[in-house]
């Protein structure tokens, strides 16, 4: 019996095993879990590369197409000129009527706005001579400056020499 190890040894050394099992296991799960994960990204790493080289060859075509700076320029001041096919109709010429009507709606405008300019001219006005009977009733104030007085002067005050 002096042989064999105490209860909480055992259990401790079983407990190791396990939690060295359990360990193993982990790493394992994860060491294919990160492959796995390398491996997809490699495929959409690939998918990427291939869209951009997708990409840039379409856009150095464009470019071969258009040719200089001078051409493309060319080319945007031609569809400037160029009209749509279903672009709307000019308007219609203006009858006598409506050229009356017209006539009208900008006087009365004019006088609208020769109002309102009258309108803000009697207010300033009378904005201004608010002012001017708050400054009366107010009354001002002019400053006052007496410098002192020399050596050999007297003061106003009480006519007194310093020395």
């Amino acid at each position: 019996m002096a042989n064999k190890p105490a209860d909480s040894i055992t259990h401790t050394e079983e407990r190791r095993a396990r939690i060295q099992a359990e360990t193993a296991e982990i790493h394992k799960a994860q060491a294919i879990a990160e492959e796995n994960r390398q491996e997809k990204q490699a495929v959409r790493d690939m998918k990427a590369d291939d869209a951009d080289a997708a990409m840039l060859e379409k856009q150095a075509y464009l470019l071969t197409d258009l040719g200089s700076r001078d051409q493309l320029l060319e080319q945007v001041r031609r569809m400037r000129l160029e009209t749509p096919e279903n672009a709307p109709p000019p308007p219609p010429p203006m009858t006598e009527f409506q050229k009356q009507q017209l006539e009208i709606e900008q006087n009365a405008g004019r006088e609208a706005v020769a109002r309102a300019e009258k309108q803000q001219e009697e207010v300033r006005i009378w904005r201004e001579k608010l002012a001017a009977e708050e400054r009366v009733r107010e009354g001002t104030m002019t400053t006052v400056h007496q410098p002192n007085p020399g050596m050999n002067e007297k003061f106003p005050v009480n006519k007194v020499t310093i020395k």
